[in-house]
């Protein structure tokens, strides 16, 4: 006999998130410059009763390492600035090449040194999308 679960609520400011909210689609957070891993340890952090440094990898997820008895029945707020705030810090653990790897695709203009604005911006910024407005205004780089 098959055992079925619920997952709590995710909640924007007190009401449930429904599937007619932007916030809704994992493609708009994919498209803002979050990492998968981020969203997937963010839902899974507040999800589930944890400690707070717990970070759970896809391989625990995927392997059934997360049990259903540890689910909160209570809906969750998902804080925006909370998830830009763990972006930020998964950034900043990347090695400079996987980083800069990310951020290519938001640099506008593709003909520039992107390892130095990589190796400035990296520290600096919460979410990819945040780089064109930063770099926008830069021409040349010098050697």
């Amino acid at each position: 006999m098959p055992q079925f679960g619920h997952l709590p609520l995710v909640c924007n400011r007190s009401q449930k998130i429904s599937k007619r909210d932007r916030l809704a689609f994992l493609d708009e957070y994919k498209d803002a410059g979050f990492l998968p891993e981020v969203l997937v340890n963010y839902l899974m952090r507040f999800m589930i009763n944890t400690q707070k440094g717990d970070v759970f990898s896809a391989k625990e997820i995927i392997e059934g390492k997360i049990y259903l008895q540890k689910v909160s029945k209570s809906p969750f707020n998902f804080d925006i600035n909370k998830l830009k705030w763990l972006n930020g810090q998964y950034l900043k653990r990347l090695s400079l090449s996987e980083f800069n790897t990310y951020a290519e695709a938001y640099y506008p203009r593709k003909d520039i040194n992107s390892f130095a604005l990589s190796k400035v911006l990296q520290v600096r910024i919460e979410i990819l999308s945040e780089i064109p407005g930063i770099v926008g205004f830069i021409s040349t780089l010098p050697e």
